[in-house]
C-alpha cells in the first residue's frame, strides 16, 4: 500500500524488506509492483486463467484462502516488514513453509517477539509491539490504516528501544 496522493492508496501486493529501497537522502522508495516472485519464499497457486505468488512470510492469512490483495493485506506485509528492519530476519525465521501456514491459517498466531531488539519494559518496546500485533490481527478490518501506523512509527526511536 503506497499514498499516491492524500485522498487515494494502491496495493502494492508484495510488501517486504526486500522491495524497499533507500534513497540517497534516507528516503524509503517501495521497488517491484509487478508482484515478483522468489522461489524460496513464495507459495504458488494456480488458476485455469492465471498463476499467483505470494511471499509466505509476509502473507495476510487471507490470501492462503484467495489471491485478491488488499490495503489490509499491505498492512500485515508492513507489519512483517517492520519487524524485518528491526530484528535484521526474515520473518517466521527458522520455520519451513508447512509450519507458517499452519501457524498463520489454523493456529492464527504471529511470529513471537525477539526480546532482544524489542525489549520488553522498554520506552518504545511495548508500543511498537502492540502496534505490530494490530496490524497481524487475522481479521483484516482489526488492522490500523497506514497513516496510524507513521503517526505511530514516527515516535519510536533507536534509544526509545534501549532495555530500561
Amino acid at each position: 500500500m503506497i499514498l499516491i496522493d492524500p485522498w487515494r492508496a494502491q496495493v502494492h501486493g508484495d510488501l517486504k524488506g526486500s522491495n524497499v529501497l533507500i534513497s540517497k537522502n534516507g528516503i524509503p522508495r517501495l521497488a517491484d509492483f509487478g508482484n515478483a516472485r522468489i522461489q524460496d519464499s513464495t507459495l504458488q497457486f494456480t488458476s485455469t486463467s492465471t498463476e499467483h505468488a505470494i511471499s509466505l512470510r509476509w502473507a495476510a492469512p487471507e490470501l492462503f484462502e484467495k489471491t485478491n490483495y488488499s490495503v489490509f493485506a499491505d498492512i500485515y506485509a508492513l507489519g512483517m516488514t517492520i519487524l524485518e528492519t528491526i530484528t535484521g530476519d526474515i520473518p517466521w525465521v527458522g520455520m519451513t513453509e508447512r509450519a507458517i501456514i499452519l501457524a498463520v491459517v489454523i493456529q492464527k498466531v504471529h511470529p513471537e517477539r525477539n526480546k532482544k531488539c524489542i525489549p520488553p519494559g522498554s520506552a518504545h518496546g511495548e508500543t511498537l509491539w502492540a502496534l505490530l500485533e494490530r496490524c497481524w490481527k487475522y481479521e483484516p478490518q482489526k488492522r490500523p490504516s497506514a497513516e496510524e501506523v507513521k503517526l505511530i512509527m514516527m515516535n519510536i526511536t533507536t534509544p526509545g528501544l534501549e532495555p530500561l
